[in-house]
């Protein structure tokens, strides 16, 4: 895939998060902005102190009608296990395949 420029539209694409639910980005079309957020895994450090910072201005998000989606290489119960723990419910939790 290219690069994309500022303001053109995101391809559309799907994915199945940790629930086993699918996730399809133009579901969001119209209805809210979507951030993704691209993780390197929840062992690193500056990913863990991303997730916290993102967790502390998600109200700032909400405010901006913006949904957070998060994909990365774990396994889905690894996304459950560090989501619960960390009180992560704000996300939508996505796993790369």
């Amino acid at each position: 895939m290219g690069n994309l420029a500022i303001n053109e539209k995101a391809p559309d694409f799907s994915l199945v998060n940790y629930k086993g639910n699918n996730f399809k980005l133009s579901d969001f079309k119209e209805k809210s902005n979507v951030l993704i957020v691209l993780n390197r895994g929840f062992v690193w450090p500056f990913c863990q102190k991303h997730m916290m910072q993102l967790h502390q201005d998600h109200k700032r998000f909400i405010d901006k009608e913006t949904e957070i989606v998060v994909i990365g290489p774990e396994k889905p119960e690894k996304f459950r296990e560090y989501f619960d723990e960390n009180n992560f419910d704000f996300l939508i939790q996505i796993r790369r395949y």
